[in-house]
């Protein structure tokens, strides 16, 4: 059923490739999140077309893993938790762990889904010295006691 299945929300992120890997930052969040190359299959196959066991197939044919509806479940829950995939219409069935994930892989659980995350400061809190001002003055070197 086309519209049920996962979508990436791509209208407020900004996407990199890196090797394997994607960049993915949010616009609205603040936020950079960089996928291993598993993670950034299940999202780029996030399109609302393409249904979880096909999602599995593909995984299993890119990347060595065995054909498991509960790895891309496993991916799907933790892109849907960082805000990454637009809202789901209906109620999704909870994946598993990763620590059953881990038991249950064995030695190719280096393979799995894996996503890194930072909060990024926006331009203003980046600029912001705080209140009590530090050894280069509280609006740092190019500042009042900044080189001229």
């Amino acid at each position: 059923m086309p519209g049920r299945y996962p979508k990436a929300h791509l209208t407020t992120l900004r996407v990199e490739e890196l090797g394997d890997e994607l960049l993915v930052y949010d616009l609205v969040r603040h936020r950079a999140h960089c996928l291993n190359a598993s993670a950034a299959t299940v999202f780029r196959l996030a399109d609302g077309h393409t249904p979880p066991a096909r999602m599995a197939e593909e995984l299993a044919a890119r990347h060595g893993l065995p054909v498991d509806e509960e790895i891309v479940a496993l991916a799907l829950d933790e892109l849907g938790r960082l805000a990454l995939l637009e809202p789901a219409g209906v109620e999704a069935p909870p994946s598993p762990s990763r620590r059953s994930m881990l038991k249950h892989l064995g030695a190719i659980a280096a393979a799995l889904p894996v996503i890194a995350s930072i909060t990024v400061p926006t331009p203003a809190a980046a600029q912001s010295a705080g209140t009590g001002g530090g050894p280069t003055g509280p609006t740092g070197p190019t500042g009042p006691t900044g080189p001229p």
